[in-house]
């Protein structure tokens, strides 16, 4: 979800020069216990690649 202040906001703020990607919220830090190894991030299941 992105949030926009209406009463503060310009035309050139509603342009997007890439599409928004989900987060993945495994990976905030502190929000899962298993995520603080760093063989965690290197799971395709959970983090796919950038699209090319």
């Amino acid at each position: 979800m992105v949030l926009i202040d209406a009463d503060n906001v310009s035309a050139d703020a509603l342009e997007c020069p890439a599409p928004l990607r989900p987060m993945p919220v495994l990976g905030v830090p502190g929000w899962w216990e298993p995520n603080e190894a760093p063989a965690f991030y290197r799971d395709a299941r959970v983090f796919r690649p950038a699209p090319a």
